[in-house]
């Protein structure tokens, strides 16, 4: 580690005054790179990328060119920006014209690209054409997969698109970003906020009771009526008209008034004007066409 253009006494003291390599050159900014650093006979410390006129610094300092690892072959070795970008070596060199490589760069700093490209170096992966691609492709997967508006309007990575002809679809927007619908595919901007959807709308519509809301195929969520995919919170979700019926003694109200104030409830009148407070139901079950069967006329 210690350079042999250094000279040293007996007891193996460095010499500095006999020293070749003054600090400032060694230090200097054009010197960080192993090759540029070594070819002044200075000390390059591979570990913290420095060059340095001082050996005692790193003890495995290389000091001459045939020891620095040949960065070029390492960076053009990798294939595609994503894996050029996670090592801090090196830099995706794109060009105008021609296949896009990846470089060590200006002085092998793994910054800049050589004079030999014209187009916009990239460092970082995110920043990758390829990885961008790769993200947004897998977005638009997860995205078509959700089926509901009110679902897809939710995930902040996705925007429900609507057809004037075709089925409407839950996609990852224009270039992955989730604001506005493809033009060319769809008919609208796009509905990016769940209560505006028309699942929600259509929900909402219903009259706002158990029985009618699970009736029209939603999920009654203790005292509103939304679509089967929205979460409850802190309510039980009741998505059969079995379960709206909490109040199982609707025979126990005589008058319409008070009947129809019971969930679950609802008051049949017969042909001939009597009524009952009966189950509400959509299809009669036996059980309930004995319990809750209106006098015969």
């Amino acid at each position: 580690g210690i350079n042999a253009e250094y000279g040293s006494d007996a007891s193996g003291s460095i010499d500095y005054a006999h020293a070749e390599c003054p600090e400032a050159a060694c230090d200097a900014a054009e010197l960080q790179s192993c090759e540029a650093c070594t070819d002044e006979a200075c000390n390059w410390c591979d570990t913290t990328r420095t060059c340095t006129h001082l050996p005692g610094q790193c003890p495995d300092a290389y000091t001459a060119v045939g020891q620095c690892e040949d960065l070029a072959a390492r960076c053009l070795a990798h294939a595609d920006c994503g894996a050029c970008a996670d090592d801090a070596r090196c830099v995706w060199c794109e060009r105008t014209i021609g296949a896009d490589v990846c470089s060590s760069g200006e002085d092998d700093l793994g910054t800049v690209c050589p004079g030999i490209f014209d187009g916009v170096a990239v460092a970082k992966r995110a920043e990758c054409p390829d990885v961008i691609a790769d993200d947004i492709a897998a977005r638009e997967a997860r995205c078509a997969k959700i089926a509901s508006c009110s679902e897809c309007a939710a995930d902040p990575e996705c925007v429900y698109c609507d057809r004037a002809v075709g089925n409407d679809a839950c996609s990852a927007g224009v270039d992955g970003e989730a604001k506005e619908c493809d033009g060319v595919l769809f008919d609208s901007d796009g509905i990016t906020d769940a209560a505006q959807c028309p699942d929600v709308l259509e929900c909402a519509a219903v009259e706002q009771k158990c029985g009618q809301c699970v009736d029209a195929g939603c999920t009654w969520c203790g005292e509103s009526c939304v679509p089967r995919n929205v979460p409850c919170g802190a309510d039980d979700p009741v998505v059969d008209i079995e379960s709206c019926r909490v109040n199982e003694n609707c025979g126990e109200y005589g008058n319409c008034a008070t009947c129809t104030l019971q969930e679950g409830c609802i008051f049949c009148i017969s042909l001939t004007g009597d009524g009952v407070c009966c189950l509400l139901y959509t299809s009669p079950s036996p059980r309930d066409m004995r319990r809750s069967r209106m006098p015969s006329s």
